[in-house]
């Protein structure tokens, strides 16, 4: 009888387990990557989730400064970081319950595009851009950096995009 009572206890304690909520962990938008680019001569803000109330430093490594704020009580947080003339590679490194590194990150123009299906034509596309095949085999702009939405409707304002063509 004393074995019975004693799984019973044990399997209501594990039932307890799975029902708590599991701590947030630092989690970044999905346009704080490797490779990314912030704006020049701006202050760029820079955003996540964490555990709540939880302090939150970024490192920036064009000037070694480090930003600190705290999370809310949603585990929302953001900050403005200063950055420099065009630049680069360098490191963004933002720690809270854990730490995230962004290497090869650039400092330069940052454009947002919007617009008419044309704009996502490549070059050898749809209409054959004049002389595209010399275009591809001369372009050398390695430091380009292109981040492309999925496409998606909405009519209210959404809280995190989708990367197209990746997960």
């Amino acid at each position: 009888m004393k074995s019975y009572f004693f799984k019973i206890a044990l399997a209501f304690i594990g039932c307890l387990l799975v029902s708590l909520p599991l701590p947030a962990r630092l989690t970044l938008p999905v346009l704080f990557t490797d490779n990314m680019v912030l704006q020049q001569k701006a202050e760029a803000p820079v955003w996540g989730i964490t555990k709540a109330n939880q302090k939150v430093l970024v490192k920036t490594g064009w000037d070694n400064k480090t930003y600190e704020t705290v999370a809310d009580k949603s585990g929302k947080w953001s900050l403005k970081v200063q950055t420099l003339e065009a630049g680069g590679p360098y490191q963004l490194v933002v720690k809270a319950d854990e730490t995230k590194v962004l290497n090869n990150v650039m400092i330069g123009e940052v454009w947002i595009c919007s617009g008419q299906s044309n704009m996502e034509m490549p070059l050898a596309g749809w209409a054959k851009i004049a002389n595209y095949e010399r275009e591809i085999v001369n372009a050398s702009h390695r430091n380009i950096r292109l981040f492309q939405v999925e496409k998606a409707t909405t009519l209210s304002p959404v809280a995190s995009l989708k990367v197209a063509g990746g997960s």
